[in-house]
């Protein structure tokens, strides 16, 4: 390959040379062979020149320089090419189908130690590199198991097609070999040394004894295939096992005897009981089961005990052993043993069971610090609780009208849709209290706030409030019947106030330096905004009010929500047109630090033209939701024939707009196009669309593109894509969006469907899996039915999303369909 020697020198105090992402063709330097530098990352450029001799040089990176485009022999000419120190070579992303012929001359190459190929084209690999500790082949084309050199003792070979498993191999410790088509490892196969074992995402539906093929294995992934029995006889030396994502029901008599066992993962399988485990087992995950019961837990190293989603009706007797959290989110308990729950507890999730009475002794627990218990039948507080340390407590959908005098210690109360007419005396001696959330009470009067960040008071009876506390952060009265809103004070770190859906006719709006989110829809004011009084804005909802904004629009504003329809001819993808009157909507930035969803409400006013709604829903940013917000009307309504092939095309335009754009976020997407008759759907990851029936009922209408459901995977592998930690590329949660144009594999074709209108259907739900991520689709046709209005049923979906604990952004949309059938 050589250099050019007319560049200019390298310094020779430069030790590491970082090159890479710069479109070269050449080294910008003459590197003479004996200079210092030990570590060059030359990736992501299109090198077609490079030094063939770098003495002290230890570490290569030239990733992604398309070297499979090089004549053979420009590429590491064997005659010159020499790296004697060279320990680390990454030549990965280059689609090679073979190594260069200098590689097969170990002299070239006397020390190394680490070679990556990873997500080239090798269908087979041979070479005489004798000193190979470390070797990459991920996401190459390999159909049966290559052949390595015995000094290999850590292999990826993830991500290719192999289907059985029949080597021996003495040396290896690591053996990583994810996304393959496996389905069998034969009685020849053995790895006497292996003491990291992947095999998940694979096919296969039965194992040999684990001793057999991996005698001294600790650490085993077997999750996301389809075995139906527990693998038998894992050696002694075993400490984690992942077993998730299975079809097992029966456990293996053996498994009390691994004494080394720390942690086992079989989440997500099909078992009744839990049997004798291990002693020394520190973490141990049973969610999504049907676990009815289990033998007293004895297991002393026992932190974590995840049980969600099972069919326990008594709590597991774990007294004996030190368990600080225990989390049994939709179980049937009736009640709560105390005598059964370790002293050293620190937090219980009883959320969505069917408790209805809370033992005194609960509260003796003095390192229990969070209880949540919503969605229960409780209808009272103990009085003891006040003795307790506890400093958060979620006491939310239960028939509750009263609190106790509370403890100290409490920091944060979330007490929603409860039957509580007041704020309790008792919040007003609490010293450490920082959020109340008594959204959708019966709430009709109010003395005096107390001295709290975070005040949620939505879905009330309120006609006025008192002044705000001086501290207060975040503020939501959103549907009440407010009719006057005044500020007192200055609120310099007030950060979001929502006073939507009231029925406010006067706002005396203050500068606010701290302001970041503003709601004020839906409500009978009138006046114009100086957007100048709130430099730190990101958010402004005037929908269904007379408000006017000052122009022009800081560019620091991320989204203003109005009914002007001057905003059409903008183009600025800052001020989103909402016109629907047959629809409710309800968003909320949650616990995220930023606000990265979009919506989409177009209703038609002619007979025979569909309505738009969407929930664009981003990750990574919100330029993809916002600038998707804005496009895709403006496309939609270009089209000739308005049709689900339509809002297809109308995805395409928008995808080659943002990478015309240069966007790097991405994002989820829900779109229904609504006629009096017909729903039609279009969505790309996780945003869902159900249809709610007059009973509560509910009829999906998608489903969700997860990189774990092994339709999508398949589909992934084919385009030469992988999975990792549950996310596509490593990166992402589902395995198609909007954009993310940055991350391999992303598909952007969406999934399409019509549904026909009946008599039954009463509404069209579009939610992010900010809501789902929390609620079942059924739990969501339930809270619709109920509420009836649309604007509340919105809000009470959103409402509950938070209560239930979403750490997500949450943006919900319900269409009432009813009317569009009239």
């Amino acid at each position: 390959m050589g250099q050019d020697e007319s560049a200019p020198s390298l310094p020779r105090e430069t030790g590491r040379l970082s090159i890479g992402r710069l479109k070269l063709t050449k080294i910008p330097f003459f590197i003479p062979s004996d200079h210092p530098v030990t570590k060059i990352d030359a990736s992501h450029n299109t090198l077609r020149m490079f030094p063939t001799r770098l003495d002290n040089l230890e570490t290569l990176d030239l990733t992604d320089n398309s070297l499979s485009l090089l004549e053979e022999e420009k590429f590491f000419d064997e005659a010159d090419f020499n790296f004697q120190s060279l320990k680390k070579l990454r030549l990965s992303s280059n689609k090679l189908t073979k190594l260069p012929l200098s590689m097969s001359n170990s002299s070239n190459f006397p020390v190394l130690v680490d070679l990556s190929l990873d997500r080239n084209e090798f269908s087979q690999f041979n070479f005489s590199l004798p000193n190979i500790i470390s070797l990459d082949l991920f996401l190459n084309s390999f159909s049966e198991f290559p052949d390595l050199p015995a000094s290999v003792k850590m292999v990826n070979i993830g991500f290719n097609q192999i289907k059985s498993l029949s080597v021996y191999l003495t040396n290896l410790i690591e053996l990583r070999l994810p996304g393959n088509d496996l389905t069998e490892i034969t009685a020849n196969c053995k790895f006497d040394s292996v003491t990291f074992l992947d095999l998940s995402f694979n096919r296969l539906v039965s194992l040999p004894p684990i001793k057999d093929f991996a005698p001294k294995v600790e650490t085993i992934s077997l999750s996301f295939n389809f075995l139906s029995q527990f693998p038998s006889d894992f050696p002694l030396t075993t400490k984690k096992i992942d077993l998730a994502h299975n079809c097992m029901s029966e456990w293996s008599d053996s498994l009390s005897q691994l004494s080394g066992l720390i942690s086992l993962d079989v989440s997500f399988n099909h078992f009744t009981n839990i049997p004798n485990l291990p002693l020394k087992i520190e973490k141990f995950n049973a969610d999504h089961n049907y676990l009815t019961s289990s033998v007293p837990l004895l297991a002393v190293g026992v932190k974590g005990l995840q049980l969600n989603h099972n069919n326990f009706k008594d709590i597991p007797s774990f007294n004996d052993a030190k368990v600080t959290h225990l989390l049994m989110r939709k179980n049937q308990l009736e009640s709560i043993q105390t005598a059964a729950i370790s002293h050293d507890i620190r937090s219980i999730d009883f959320t969505c069971n069917l408790i209805r009475e809370l033992p005194i002794e609960l509260f003796n627990f003095q390192s229990l610090t969070t209880l949540m218990l919503t969605k229960n039948s409780i209808t009272s507080i103990p009085a003891e609780i006040e003795n307790s340390q506890i400093q958060t407590l979620m006491i939310s959908d239960n028939p509750i009208n009263s609190l106790p005098y509370l403890p100290e210690s409490l920091k944060e109360i979330i007490a929603c849709n409860c039957e509580l007419t007041e704020l309790p005396e008792c919040l007003f001696n609490l010293p450490a209290i920082q959020l109340i959330n008594f959204n959708c009470n019966k709430i009709a009067k109010i003395e005096k706030f107390p001295e709290v960040e975070t005040l949620y008071l939505s879905q009330n009876c309120l006609t006025k409030i008192p002044p705000l506390p001086e501290f207060i952060s975040s503020v939501d009265l959103s549907h009440n019947n407010l009719m006057e809103f005044t500020f007192d004070g200055d609120l310099p770190f007030l950060q979001l106030l929502d006073l939507s859906h009231n029925s406010l006719t006067k706002l005396h709006l203050r500068p606010l330096p701290s302001l970041q989110v503003l709601k004020i829809s839906h409500n009978k004011v009138s006046f114009k905004m100086d957007l100048t009084m709130f430099p730190k804005l990101d958010t402004v909802d005037l929908h269904q009010t007379d408000v006017k904004h000052s122009m022009p629009v800081p560019l620091t504003i991320r989204e203003i929500i109005t009914n002007d329809i001057k905003t059409l001819k903008s183009n600025s993808t800052q001020l989103k047109f909402f016109n629907g009157k047959r629809c409710g909507y309800c968003e909320t930035i949650g616990r995220r630090p930023t606000m990265e969803d979009s919506l989409i409400i177009w209703e038609s006013s002619k007979p025979k033209t569909p309505s738009l709604y969407g929930v664009i829903d981003g990750h990574g940013g919100f330029r993809t939701s916002a600038i998707s917000a804005s496009l895709i009307p403006s496309f939609f309504d270009k089209l000739e024939t308005k049709s689900i092939s339509g809002i297809s095309k109308v995805f395409k335009q928008v995808n080659s707009k943002l990478a015309k754009m240069e966007v790097t976020d991405g994002a989820t997407v829900v779109l229904a196009m609504v006629t009096p008759s017909l729903v039609s759907v279009a969505h790309l990851g996780d945003a869902r669309a159900l249809v709610v029936r007059n009973d509560g009922s509910i009829y999906p209408l998608t489903f969700d593109h997860k990189p774990t459901e092994r339709s999508e995977l398949d589909v992934l592998k084919e385009t030469r894509a992988f999975v990792a930690s549950g996310r596509l590329s490593s990166h992402l949660a589902v395995s198609r969006a909007l954009g993310d144009f940055l991350i391999d594999g992303v598909s952007r074709m969406p999934d399409l469907s019509t549904y026909k209108i009946t008599d039954n259907d009463s509404w069209l739900v579009l939610a992010c899996d900010g809501v789902f991520d929390v609620l079942e689709n059924e739990e969501v046709g339930e809270i619709v039915s109920k509420c009836g209005d649309i604007h509340k049923a919105a809000a009470t979906v959103k409402n509950e999303a938070i209560i239930r604990g979403s750490m997500d952004n949450v943006s919900v949309i319900v269409v009432d369909i009813t009317k569009q059938k009239k």
